[in-house]
Protein backbone atom coordinates (compact mmCIF):
# COMPACT_ATOMS: atom_id res chain seq x y z
CA UNK A 1 0.00 0.00 0.00
CA UNK A 2 1.38 3.39 -0.93
CA UNK A 3 2.62 5.68 1.87
CA UNK A 4 0.40 8.77 1.40
CA UNK A 5 1.60 10.62 4.38
CA UNK A 6 5.27 10.61 3.82
CA UNK A 7 5.09 12.28 0.31
CA UNK A 8 6.01 16.08 -0.02
CA UNK A 9 3.58 18.25 -2.06
CA UNK A 10 4.80 19.48 -5.45
CA UNK A 11 4.38 23.34 -5.15
CA UNK A 12 5.01 24.02 -8.32
CA UNK A 13 2.97 21.99 -9.95
CA UNK A 14 -0.41 22.13 -7.47
CA UNK A 15 -0.09 26.14 -8.09
CA UNK A 16 0.00 26.06 -11.74
CA UNK A 17 -3.45 23.44 -11.53
CA UNK A 18 -5.02 25.84 -9.01
CA UNK A 19 -4.31 29.06 -11.15
CA UNK A 20 -5.31 27.21 -14.02
CA UNK A 21 -8.97 26.84 -12.48
CA UNK A 22 -9.25 30.03 -11.18
CA UNK A 23 -11.87 32.80 -11.80
CA UNK A 24 -11.28 36.11 -12.14
CA UNK A 25 -15.46 37.48 -11.88
CA UNK A 26 -18.20 36.55 -9.97
CA UNK A 27 -20.03 33.48 -11.68
CA UNK A 28 -23.39 35.57 -10.43
CA UNK A 29 -23.58 39.26 -11.69
CA UNK A 30 -25.51 41.56 -9.26
CA UNK A 31 -27.46 42.20 -12.31
CA UNK A 32 -28.71 38.93 -13.18
CA UNK A 33 -32.78 38.80 -12.22
CA UNK A 34 -33.91 36.10 -14.32
CA UNK A 35 -32.99 32.50 -12.01
CA UNK A 36 -33.39 28.96 -12.40
CA UNK A 37 -35.98 28.25 -9.06
CA UNK A 38 -33.34 26.32 -6.91
CA UNK A 39 -34.06 22.88 -6.36
CA UNK A 40 -34.85 23.61 -2.71
CA UNK A 41 -38.30 25.63 -3.63
CA UNK A 42 -38.81 23.61 -6.82
CA UNK A 43 -39.91 20.09 -5.18
CA UNK A 44 -42.20 21.03 -3.15
CA UNK A 45 -44.54 21.60 -6.61
CA UNK A 46 -42.83 20.98 -9.82
CA UNK A 47 -45.43 21.63 -12.06
CA UNK A 48 -45.80 25.52 -10.88
CA UNK A 49 -42.49 26.38 -12.29
CA UNK A 50 -42.19 24.67 -15.52
CA UNK A 51 -44.39 26.35 -18.98
CA UNK A 52 -47.41 24.36 -19.71
CA UNK A 53 -47.31 25.58 -23.97
CA UNK A 54 -44.89 28.39 -24.39
CA UNK A 55 -41.11 28.66 -23.59
CA UNK A 56 -39.97 32.53 -23.05
CA UNK A 57 -36.32 33.24 -23.03
CA UNK A 58 -33.27 30.64 -23.08
CA UNK A 59 -34.15 28.18 -20.12
CA UNK A 60 -36.85 25.89 -21.74
CA UNK A 61 -35.93 26.84 -25.07
CA UNK A 62 -35.94 23.04 -26.63
CA UNK A 63 -38.35 20.36 -26.64
CA UNK A 64 -41.04 18.69 -28.30
CA UNK A 65 -43.56 20.24 -25.58
CA UNK A 66 -43.59 23.78 -26.94
CA UNK A 67 -42.75 22.92 -30.67
CA UNK A 68 -46.52 24.37 -31.86
CA UNK A 69 -46.01 27.31 -30.55
CA UNK A 70 -42.77 27.84 -32.17
CA UNK A 71 -44.92 28.26 -35.51
CA UNK A 72 -47.29 30.55 -33.46
CA UNK A 73 -44.45 32.91 -32.28
CA UNK A 74 -43.10 33.50 -35.97
CA UNK A 75 -46.72 34.19 -37.47
CA UNK A 76 -47.11 36.50 -35.17
CA UNK A 77 -44.22 38.10 -35.43
CA UNK A 78 -44.79 38.59 -38.99
CA UNK A 79 -48.24 39.77 -38.40
CA UNK A 80 -46.75 42.39 -36.11
CA UNK A 81 -44.77 43.67 -39.12
CA UNK A 82 -46.53 43.51 -41.29
CA UNK A 83 -49.95 45.31 -39.41
CA UNK A 84 -47.64 48.08 -38.01
CA UNK A 85 -45.77 48.40 -41.64
CA UNK A 86 -42.18 47.93 -40.43
CA UNK A 87 -39.74 45.51 -42.38
CA UNK A 88 -37.80 43.14 -40.34
CA UNK A 89 -34.57 44.53 -41.32
CA UNK A 90 -34.98 47.75 -40.18
CA UNK A 91 -36.28 46.13 -37.05
CA UNK A 92 -32.82 44.12 -36.70
CA UNK A 93 -30.71 47.65 -37.72
CA UNK A 94 -33.00 49.09 -35.30
CA UNK A 95 -31.55 46.39 -32.26
CA UNK A 96 -28.13 46.79 -34.15
CA UNK A 97 -27.89 50.32 -32.54
CA UNK A 98 -29.02 49.71 -29.13
CA UNK A 99 -25.42 49.94 -27.36
CA UNK A 100 -24.76 46.89 -25.91
CA UNK A 101 -28.06 45.12 -26.25
CA UNK A 102 -27.08 41.83 -26.30
CA UNK A 103 -24.24 41.66 -23.43
CA UNK A 104 -27.21 44.04 -21.12
CA UNK A 105 -29.69 41.15 -21.97
CA UNK A 106 -27.31 38.21 -20.94
CA UNK A 107 -26.82 39.95 -18.16
CA UNK A 108 -29.77 39.30 -16.83
CA UNK A 109 -30.06 35.77 -16.84
CA UNK A 110 -28.03 33.81 -13.85
CA UNK A 111 -27.47 30.71 -15.59
CA UNK A 112 -25.29 30.27 -18.31
CA UNK A 113 -26.64 30.53 -21.93
CA UNK A 114 -23.01 30.07 -23.89
CA UNK A 115 -24.85 27.24 -25.97
CA UNK A 116 -26.47 30.12 -27.68
CA UNK A 117 -24.17 32.20 -30.17
CA UNK A 118 -24.62 36.00 -31.15
CA UNK A 119 -26.97 35.13 -33.77
CA UNK A 120 -29.12 32.80 -31.80
CA UNK A 121 -29.12 34.58 -28.56
CA UNK A 122 -30.36 38.12 -30.41
CA UNK A 123 -32.60 36.19 -32.44
CA UNK A 124 -34.56 35.00 -29.73
CA UNK A 125 -34.78 38.13 -28.16
CA UNK A 126 -36.61 39.38 -31.31
CA UNK A 127 -38.75 36.34 -31.67
CA UNK A 128 -39.96 36.07 -28.54
CA UNK A 129 -40.35 39.78 -27.53
CA UNK A 130 -42.41 40.16 -31.00
CA UNK A 131 -44.46 37.31 -29.88
CA UNK A 132 -45.08 38.56 -26.17
CA UNK A 133 -45.93 42.48 -28.11
CA UNK A 134 -48.35 41.18 -30.43
CA UNK A 135 -49.83 38.65 -27.74
CA UNK A 136 -50.23 41.88 -25.08
CA UNK A 137 -51.84 44.32 -28.26
CA UNK A 138 -54.39 41.33 -29.14
CA UNK A 139 -55.47 41.21 -25.75
CA UNK A 140 -55.66 45.08 -25.72
CA UNK A 141 -58.03 45.15 -28.11
CA UNK A 142 -59.96 41.40 -28.51
CA UNK A 143 -60.58 42.64 -25.03
CA UNK A 144 -60.76 46.33 -24.75
CA UNK A 145 -61.71 48.53 -22.03
CA UNK A 146 -64.78 51.21 -22.72
CA UNK A 147 -62.94 53.68 -23.80
CA UNK A 148 -60.58 51.59 -26.22
CA UNK A 149 -60.84 52.21 -29.88
CA UNK A 150 -60.93 49.65 -32.48
CA UNK A 151 -57.19 49.32 -34.20
CA UNK A 152 -56.10 47.80 -37.40
CA UNK A 153 -53.37 45.82 -35.86
CA UNK A 154 -55.10 42.65 -35.88
CA UNK A 155 -58.63 42.61 -37.82
CA UNK A 156 -60.88 40.15 -36.45
CA UNK A 157 -60.15 37.51 -39.49
CA UNK A 158 -56.92 37.41 -37.99
CA UNK A 159 -58.09 36.61 -34.93
CA UNK A 160 -60.27 33.91 -35.87
CA UNK A 161 -57.54 31.64 -37.04
CA UNK A 162 -55.45 32.45 -34.02
CA UNK A 163 -55.26 29.11 -31.68
CA UNK A 164 -54.59 31.38 -28.45
CA UNK A 165 -58.29 33.45 -28.59
CA UNK A 166 -60.85 31.13 -30.52
CA UNK A 167 -59.79 28.15 -27.64
CA UNK A 168 -60.93 29.34 -24.11
CA UNK A 169 -58.21 27.50 -22.44
CA UNK A 170 -55.66 28.96 -23.70
CA UNK A 171 -55.36 31.82 -21.82
CA UNK A 172 -55.02 30.49 -18.41
CA UNK A 173 -51.97 28.71 -19.78
CA UNK A 174 -50.70 31.72 -21.10
CA UNK A 175 -50.80 33.64 -17.81
CA UNK A 176 -49.32 30.59 -15.86
CA UNK A 177 -46.25 30.84 -18.59
CA UNK A 178 -45.63 34.18 -18.62
CA UNK A 179 -45.43 34.35 -14.98
CA UNK A 180 -42.91 31.59 -14.30
CA UNK A 181 -39.30 33.01 -12.91
CA UNK A 182 -38.03 30.96 -15.64
CA UNK A 183 -39.90 32.09 -18.47
CA UNK A 184 -39.00 35.97 -18.65
CA UNK A 185 -37.43 38.62 -21.19
CA UNK A 186 -35.34 41.38 -19.86
CA UNK A 187 -37.54 44.56 -19.58
CA UNK A 188 -35.31 46.63 -21.52
CA UNK A 189 -35.96 44.04 -24.31
CA UNK A 190 -39.75 44.50 -24.84
CA UNK A 191 -39.64 47.98 -24.20
CA UNK A 192 -36.81 48.21 -26.73
CA UNK A 193 -39.12 46.56 -29.59
CA UNK A 194 -42.20 48.13 -28.61
CA UNK A 195 -40.53 51.64 -29.34
CA UNK A 196 -39.28 50.49 -32.46
CA UNK A 197 -42.23 48.27 -33.83
CA UNK A 198 -45.09 50.29 -31.73
CA UNK A 199 -44.09 53.72 -31.24
CA UNK A 200 -45.39 53.75 -27.99
CA UNK A 201 -48.63 54.31 -28.73
CA UNK A 202 -49.71 52.76 -25.87
CA UNK A 203 -47.17 52.04 -22.56
CA UNK A 204 -46.00 48.67 -21.97
CA UNK A 205 -46.78 48.43 -18.66
CA UNK A 206 -50.85 49.41 -19.18
CA UNK A 207 -50.65 46.58 -22.05
CA UNK A 208 -49.22 43.92 -19.62
CA UNK A 209 -51.73 44.64 -16.69
CA UNK A 210 -54.21 44.77 -19.40
CA UNK A 211 -53.51 41.28 -20.11
CA UNK A 212 -53.55 39.83 -16.38
CA UNK A 213 -56.40 42.16 -15.75
CA UNK A 214 -59.23 39.87 -17.04
CA UNK A 215 -57.81 37.55 -14.28
CA UNK A 216 -60.51 38.08 -11.31
CA UNK A 217 -57.81 36.74 -8.81
CA UNK A 218 -55.39 39.55 -10.27
CA UNK A 219 -57.89 42.41 -11.21
CA UNK A 220 -57.28 44.61 -7.91
CA UNK A 221 -53.87 44.48 -8.30
CA UNK A 222 -53.26 45.53 -11.76
CA UNK A 223 -55.59 47.54 -11.79
CA UNK A 224 -54.11 49.74 -8.87
CA UNK A 225 -50.89 49.87 -9.93
CA UNK A 226 -51.58 53.10 -11.74
CA UNK A 227 -52.33 54.38 -8.44
CA UNK A 228 -49.27 54.59 -6.52
CA UNK A 229 -45.86 55.53 -7.10
CA UNK A 230 -43.23 53.02 -8.43
CA UNK A 231 -39.50 53.86 -7.58
CA UNK A 232 -38.04 50.86 -8.07
CA UNK A 233 -36.96 49.96 -12.30
CA UNK A 234 -39.01 47.35 -13.84
CA UNK A 235 -36.60 43.97 -14.68
CA UNK A 236 -39.08 41.64 -16.47
CA UNK A 237 -42.83 41.16 -16.27
CA UNK A 238 -43.03 38.98 -13.21
CA UNK A 239 -40.73 41.99 -11.52
CA UNK A 240 -43.77 44.26 -12.65
CA UNK A 241 -46.72 42.20 -11.34
CA UNK A 242 -45.29 41.61 -7.88
CA UNK A 243 -44.66 45.48 -7.93
CA UNK A 244 -48.27 45.96 -8.34
CA UNK A 245 -48.97 43.47 -5.56
CA UNK A 246 -46.48 44.37 -3.34
CA UNK A 247 -47.31 48.68 -3.15
CA UNK A 248 -48.45 50.12 -1.30
CA UNK A 249 -46.49 48.71 1.55
CA UNK A 250 -46.77 49.00 5.20
CA UNK A 251 -43.47 48.73 7.23
CA UNK A 252 -43.49 47.72 10.92
CA UNK A 253 -40.55 47.22 13.37
CA UNK A 254 -39.46 44.08 13.84
CA UNK A 255 -39.50 42.44 16.79
CA UNK A 256 -38.54 39.18 18.22
CA UNK A 257 -40.60 36.56 19.84
CA UNK A 258 -39.79 33.46 21.20
CA UNK A 259 -44.23 32.30 20.55
CA UNK A 260 -45.10 30.67 17.46
CA UNK A 261 -48.58 32.51 16.32
CA UNK A 262 -51.78 30.36 16.27
CA UNK A 263 -53.27 29.91 13.93
CA UNK A 264 -56.77 32.11 12.91
CA UNK A 265 -59.30 29.98 14.94
CA UNK A 266 -56.93 29.96 18.37
CA UNK A 267 -56.78 33.57 17.89
CA UNK A 268 -60.45 34.10 17.99
CA UNK A 269 -60.44 31.61 20.70
CA UNK A 270 -58.17 34.03 22.42
CA UNK A 271 -60.40 36.84 21.87
CA UNK A 272 -58.32 38.32 18.54
CA UNK A 273 -61.04 39.88 15.79
CA UNK A 274 -60.88 39.82 12.34
CA UNK A 275 -61.96 42.07 9.70
CA UNK A 276 -61.63 42.34 5.71
CA UNK A 277 -59.56 45.70 5.33
CA UNK A 278 -61.33 48.40 3.13
CA UNK A 279 -57.66 49.55 2.45
CA UNK A 280 -56.23 49.27 -1.51
CA UNK A 281 -52.95 46.80 -1.33
CA UNK A 282 -52.35 42.65 -0.02
CA UNK A 283 -49.90 44.14 2.08
CA UNK A 284 -51.87 46.39 4.26
CA UNK A 285 -52.13 44.08 7.30
CA UNK A 286 -52.42 45.87 10.38
CA UNK A 287 -53.04 45.38 14.01
CA UNK A 288 -54.68 47.46 16.78
CA UNK A 289 -56.75 47.46 19.85
CA UNK A 290 -57.08 43.07 19.00
CA UNK A 291 -58.36 43.86 15.66
CA UNK A 292 -56.36 41.74 13.20
CA UNK A 293 -57.39 43.64 9.54
CA UNK A 294 -56.02 42.21 6.68
CA UNK A 295 -57.20 42.60 2.97
CA UNK A 296 -59.14 40.31 0.95
CA UNK A 297 -56.97 37.84 -0.91
CA UNK A 298 -58.76 35.62 -3.73
CA UNK A 299 -57.33 32.17 -3.78
CA UNK A 300 -58.06 30.62 -7.75
CA UNK A 301 -56.10 28.46 -9.47
CA UNK A 302 -53.18 30.94 -10.66
CA UNK A 303 -52.67 32.14 -6.94
CA UNK A 304 -50.50 29.13 -5.90
CA UNK A 305 -47.93 29.08 -9.25
CA UNK A 306 -47.47 32.82 -9.20
CA UNK A 307 -46.88 33.50 -5.19
CA UNK A 308 -44.05 30.42 -5.49
CA UNK A 309 -42.64 32.69 -8.46
CA UNK A 310 -42.74 35.26 -6.56
CA UNK A 311 -41.22 33.83 -3.63
CA UNK A 312 -38.44 32.47 -5.74
CA UNK A 313 -37.65 35.84 -7.48
CA UNK A 314 -37.40 36.80 -4.12
CA UNK A 315 -35.14 34.69 -2.53
CA UNK A 316 -33.04 34.52 -5.72
CA UNK A 317 -32.70 38.43 -6.58
CA UNK A 318 -30.74 40.55 -3.86
CA UNK A 319 -32.77 44.08 -4.95
CA UNK A 320 -36.09 42.97 -3.99
CA UNK A 321 -37.30 42.44 -0.50
CA UNK A 322 -39.37 39.33 0.57
CA UNK A 323 -41.93 41.16 0.94
CA UNK A 324 -44.26 38.15 -0.45
CA UNK A 325 -42.77 35.78 1.00
CA UNK A 326 -43.26 37.26 4.35
CA UNK A 327 -47.33 37.97 3.48
CA UNK A 328 -47.22 33.69 2.60
CA UNK A 329 -45.22 32.99 5.90
CA UNK A 330 -48.10 35.25 7.74
CA UNK A 331 -51.01 33.13 5.52
CA UNK A 332 -49.16 29.78 6.42
CA UNK A 333 -49.16 30.30 10.17
CA UNK A 334 -52.83 31.46 10.22
CA UNK A 335 -53.99 28.34 8.51
CA UNK A 336 -53.61 25.20 10.26
CA UNK A 337 -56.60 23.50 8.50
CA UNK A 338 -59.74 23.80 6.91
CA UNK A 339 -61.67 25.05 9.51
CA UNK A 340 -59.24 28.18 9.46
CA UNK A 341 -60.33 28.84 5.55
CA UNK A 342 -63.65 27.92 6.03
CA UNK A 343 -63.79 31.15 8.64
CA UNK A 344 -61.59 33.57 6.65
CA UNK A 345 -63.68 33.12 3.85
CA UNK A 346 -67.19 33.96 6.41
CA UNK A 347 -64.45 37.17 7.36
CA UNK A 348 -64.08 37.16 3.59
CA UNK A 349 -60.20 37.80 4.06
CA UNK A 350 -60.30 35.16 1.31
CA UNK A 351 -62.32 34.97 -1.71
CA UNK A 352 -62.07 31.32 -2.52
CA UNK A 353 -62.74 29.63 -5.98
CA UNK A 354 -61.85 26.01 -4.50
CA UNK A 355 -63.17 24.36 -1.30
CA UNK A 356 -61.94 24.50 1.57
CA UNK A 357 -59.62 21.81 1.59
CA UNK A 358 -57.98 22.46 -1.39
CA UNK A 359 -57.88 26.41 -0.27
CA UNK A 360 -56.05 25.08 2.99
Amino acid sequence: MEDHGSRNIDVEALEKSLKAKLCSDSRLSAKCCIFRVPELLRRHKPEAHQPDIVSIGPFHGSGELFEPMKKVKLWYLDTLLLRKCVCLKALIQGIDKITGFEERARDYYADSIDHLNHKEFVEMMIIDGCFLLALLWRSYYVYPDSDTVDDPLFPDSDTVDDPLFNMSCMYQYLCHDLLLLENQLPWFVLESLHSLICNNQVPLTTLVLNFFSRLSSMSDYCEGYTNHTHDEEILHILDLIRSAIVVPFRKFESTESKYALPHATALLEAGIEFRRSSVDGLMNIDFKDGVLTIPQLAIAEMTEPLFRNLIAFEQCYHGRMHQVASYAFLMDKLISSSKDVVFLCDKQIFYNWFSAEEGS
